[in-house]
């Protein structure tokens, strides 16, 4: 109860930030606070098995309904909903995005909230090491599940996912692998 509560709290801050200062601001208010994040998980998380354990983590503390499946290049983590954005997304009316934005994975109308799994799994470990963390397939409806991709090998992630959250920045990619 107190997490949706403060899930709700952080997607209303978002959408008026986005009101008052323009879009663009919440994606710099998401960087700088999931910058340290990213620091100190791609300092103490060194395999994949980690990564796709901590996630999942995440979820089952979120109450989220979560199921893996392993494909030949990937994992698969389906969330739905997810614990915290899928959530709100199926509880409350959420600001959304009135504009596409490399953070919102080139698409408009995508909740502010949902938008740091961008910023945190994508934008930032692009910039810090070269490759997302996961790869996020946002629902395209609210009552759609949130799928993440865990590639087993980085260089094997579709350009076109990491095309969608740089091409505005022209971050410089190096896709090597871990």
């Amino acid at each position: 109860m107190m997490h949706d509560s403060m899930c709700s709290l952080a997607d209303d801050g978002l959408t008026a930030l986005a009101q008052a200062a323009g879009e663009e601001a919440v994606f710099e208010v998401l960087k700088k606070r999931y910058g340290p994040v990213m620091d100190k998980w791609l300092a103490t998380t060194r395999s994949l098995k980690e990564t796709i354990e901590r996630c999942t983590e995440f979820q089952r503390g979120h109450f989220g309904k979560t199921s893996i499946r392993e494909e030949a290049d990937r994992f698969v983590v389906t969330c739905d909903p997810c614990g915290s954005g899928g959530q709100l997304r199926r509880t409350k009316q959420v600001g959304k995005s009135k504009e596409a934005h490399d953070w919102t994975w080139g698409q408009k109308d995508v909740p502010y909230y949902c938008t740091h799994c961008s910023v945190m799994w994508e934008i930032l470990p692009l910039e810090k090491q070269g490759h997302p963390i996961r790869i996020n397939l946002p629902p395209q409806k609210d009552s759609d599940p949130c799928v993440h991709l865990f590639y087993k090998n980085p260089a094997d992630i579709p350009p076109e996912y990491i095309e969608r959250v740089t091409r505005q920045r022209g971050v410089p990619v190096d896709r090597k692998s871990t």
